[in-house]
């Protein structure tokens, strides 16, 4: 029997939990971001609303071109109603940047981790990682050495 090399092995190959980065901007404990300062910090950090009823950071600053990373609500269903924004309120709201498909995941991340910081300063909250502990220096360097590798994989396994 000779062994297959097909999809399914292929993606062994790259561990599930680096497909997607997620990262956490959430308000300080007991307390919550306004629906309006939300929006608001949103749109000045390009982030676009759209598809599913969340927020996209796409390639160009006017909202074209691919989607590299989305900004969800972080109590479910994950969403944000435009209408209510006024009288809305969450703890939190989760970015994740999947990896596949990406045409430089690395430049997309330090967009993710910009826009992430930012959201935090104007908003008054903390960034966290995916497990929710503080994000540090040490987190988001890590988190650039497993998308060197997820790339490094990706190539030699589609070249």
């Amino acid at each position: 029997v000779v062994p297959q090399h097909d999809a399914a092995t292929r993606e062994e190959s790259i561990p599930s939990h680096l497909e997607v980065i997620v990262l956490h901007v959430m308000a300080k404990m007991g307390k919550n971001f306004q629906g309006n300062e939300l929006l608001e910090a949103m749109l000045s950090n390009g982030l676009r609303y759209g598809s599913m009823h969340i927020f996209h950071h796409h390639q160009n600053p006017d909202g074209s071109g691919p989607v590299h990373f989305s900004v969800a609500n972080s109590v479910k269903p994950g969403t944000f109603d435009l209408e209510n924004m006024d009288s809305f309120t969450s703890p939190g709201v989760t970015l994740l940047m999947p990896l596949e498909g990406l045409a430089d995941p690395l430049d997309c991340y330090e967009q993710l981790v910009k826009t992430a910081q930012n959201l935090a300063k104007l908003l008054g909250g903390g960034v966290k990682d995916e497990t929710r502990s503080a994000l540090t220096k040490q987190t988001i360097e890590h988190y650039r050495q497993q998308i060197i590798e997820y790339t490094r994989q990706s190539f030699t396994l589609t070249h």
